[in-house]
């Protein structure tokens, strides 16, 4: 607050979130059948360890694979999915809200493109079957061979309607 204050900076209303990573992760445990109640096995009740710690504290959530009980990637994500919906207070499966919040998706996607080339990040999000295309500007469009809508255009043969 003594360096930032002065110009403006309030705490309160300046800061969305915090990340905090820690690496590496060895193991994440998954909840057994062998020694946890059975109910954890396939319900999210609150007395799950992992529920009860991912819940918000302010405007603080825990979202990765530990915060799921699981060791898997796809884990990490949907809890991070969760958090960035509890933190903006929207439902992101609404394609208005993703809209209405895209700077906030944008900067926390952006690291993650910025480690990869295109041809690296066309492959991941290839190989997981997502819809993607790199941003070209209109010239870049045009030029481009292989694009649909490049190249000379002919002028219909038909009669335009009246």
């Amino acid at each position: 607050m003594r360096t930032l204050g002065p110009g403006g900076f309030d705490p309160r209303n300046d800061i969305l979130g915090l990340m905090v990573n820690r690496c590496c992760h060895v193991f994440s445990s998954t909840y057994s059948s062998l020694y946890d109640p059975m109910d954890w096995m396939f319900t999210e009740t609150p007395e799950r360890s992992c529920v009860s710690a991912r819940q918000p504290f302010g405007r603080i959530s825990v979202a990765n694979s530990d915060a799921a009980a699981s060791p898997h990637t796809d884990a990490a994500f949907l809890t991070a999915h969760w958090a960035v919906e509890q933190a903006l207070g929207t439902d992101l499966s609404q394609e208005g809200e993703r809209y209405r919040h895209r700077a906030v998706i944008s900067a926390l996607l952006e690291p993650w493109f910025a480690r990869r080339t295109l041809a690296e990040s066309g492959a991941a999000l290839s190989a997981r079957r997502l819809l993607y295309a790199p941003y070209r500007t209109f010239p870049e469009l045009a030029a481009d061979p292989a694009a649909p809508l490049a190249g000379p255009r002919r002028r219909s043969s038909r009669p335009r309607s009246s």
